[in-house]
């Protein structure tokens, strides 16, 4: 997650928007670049839930039942979310408790698709997953998008 989206989804939820963050940590990519993890547009094959570009001869296509399920609700989170403007609906195998990442000021919360820890935890603290925590977005972020900061560099 990087700093700028957070402190202007911070901005947007001020004025009475709905903000929601994710940060998929699972990916069908892990042949290819296993060295680095996950990266920006693993999550693709899930949103787009078309898994027929990455299972060519050139890689090992290895995908899990879990990761066939993953793609059905991550293609269907993201167009409930463009069709009715939240990215979960019970009954609709998209992601459940998938709610704003600023709801008022019980703290700031990103959800975490895949991967051993799914959910919606706070982004520090003792209630966060590792996989968020570890990021010290919090720490980070308050010096990126501090009014210092913002004003030095005209953003």
């Amino acid at each position: 997650m990087a700093c700028e989206p957070i402190w202007y989804g911070e901005n947007i939820a001020r004025r009475g928007s709905h903000v929601y963050f994710c940060g998929w940590n699972q990916t069908i990519l892990d042949p290819i670049v296993e060295p680095v993890r996950t990266i920006h547009t693993s999550e693709f094959a899930y949103i787009f839930g078309n898994l027929s570009h990455y299972d060519t001869n050139e890689y090992p296509f290895n995908l899990t039942r879990k990761g066939y399920v993953l793609t059905t609700r991550g293609s269907r989170s993201w167009s409930t979310l463009t069709s009715v403007g939240q990215p979960g609906v019970k009954g609709h195998h998209t992601f459940l408790g998938f709610t704003s990442t600023f709801p008022g000021d019980k703290g700031s919360y990103i959800f975490v698709i895949g991967g051993p820890h799914e959910g919606l935890p706070v982004i520090d603290g003792p209630d966060s997953f590792p996989e968020v925590s570890s990021q010290k977005l919090r720490e980070r972020c308050g010096f990126i998008i501090s009014p210092e900061i913002i004003e030095r560099f005209r953003y």
